[in-house]
């Protein structure tokens, strides 16, 4: 797995990077820890911890391997909240929970009103400067917060600059996951790809039926799942399965190839909830998608977009 640079940062992330949303909701320990391991394997290191991965203390089981955790690049994402002190309160007690002493990569979710845009800078300057973190990023709301924060960290030679922003980014998120690309490249930041399979619409599973164990058949994202089924990614799901079918690959796979490729991407970061999935998704790291495909996607994908999509923005992976 080709391995990339996190924004202007000296750190690097394999292309695939695993998402933990799962984890203890249908995955269960063995295969969490097999699924590290595939990771690493494979030539990846990027795991994401969402706060309901470690609040458990799920994630600090499935790290537990001294060799995994060397090689991993963990990837600590907490929601925003209302002062500087609030925020690394937040991460220290993130970090107790799993067993670490510092992040490879921090990520600050989301927006608070309620919190000035300064302390958040301050926050995650000092996160980097006290050893808690690595490297910092943000998971906005909107597109112009990671400019706002981008800036702020750039302003001072002394603090570090923001490594990642973490976003929807696939076929069907495509109109505003360009405006985030376009800040990403502005600022010099690393794009986390989330949801790049959009829930798993675009590996074709939805096209006919709704499988009964699959999350479009559960309440927790049933909103994000409503909009991607929605009528107008009908021709972006069908084009993908014509293409994959003719390249004698899958749809996944090509849905992960484009996201791969897109200007600016270090990462895709897949949600699988069973090691099958999950080898699934790692051995469709490395396959190349031909310029015709990709550009015949490109104009399905902006259609789609004109049509139906409605800017929604989020985090997690899938």
């Amino acid at each position: 797995m080709e391995r990339r640079a996190l924004g202007l940062t000296g750190g690097t992330v394999g292309t695939i990077g695993l998402g933990t949303a799962t984890w203890g909701r249908g995955t269960d320990l063995d295969e969490a820890r097999a699924q590290v391991s595939l990771l690493v394997e494979a030539g990846g290191n990027l795991v994401d911890l969402a706060a309901s991965s470690w609040l458990s203390g799920f994630a600090c089981e499935a790290l537990s391997d001294a060799g995994l955790r060397r090689e991993a690049f963990i990837s600590v994402r907490l929601p925003a909240s209302g002062s500087q002190r609030d925020l690394l309160s937040d991460l220290d007690q993130g970090l107790t929970a799993l067993g670490m002493e510092h992040a490879d990569l921090w990520t600050v979710e989301g927006w608070d009103p309620h919190l000035p845009w300064t302390e958040l800078v301050s926050a995650l300057a000092i996160g980097v400067a006290t050893g808690r973190a690595r490297y910092v990023g943000i998971c906005p709301s909107a597109p112009w917060q990671s400019a706002l924060v981008g800036a702020g960290l750039a302003m001072h030679p002394d603090r570090p600059p923001l490594a990642a922003i973490t976003t929807p980014y696939s076929l069907l998120d495509s109109a505003t996951a360009e405006e985030v690309a376009q800040v990403s490249q502005a600022v010099g930041a690393g794009l986390l790809a989330a949801w790049p399979l959009a829930g798993g619409v675009l590996t074709g599973k939805y096209r006919h039926a709704t499988p009964p164990d699959s999350r479009g058949a559960g309440e927790r994202h049933a909103a994000r799942m409503h909009h991607y089924r929605s009528p107008w990614s009908r021709p972006v799901v069908d084009g993908l399965c014509a293409a994959a079918e003719g390249l004698g690959s899958t749809p996944g796979a090509l849905a992960l190839a484009w996201v791969r490729d897109r200007p600016g991407v270090a990462a895709a970061l897949v949600g699988a909830r069973t090691v099958h999935q999950w080898r699934a998704a790692l051995a469709g790291a490395d396959v190349p998608m031909p310029t015709e495909i990709r550009q015949a996607l490109d104009e399905v994908a902006d259609e789609a977009a004109r049509v139906g999509h409605d800017g929604d923005t989020g985090s997690g992976s899938a």
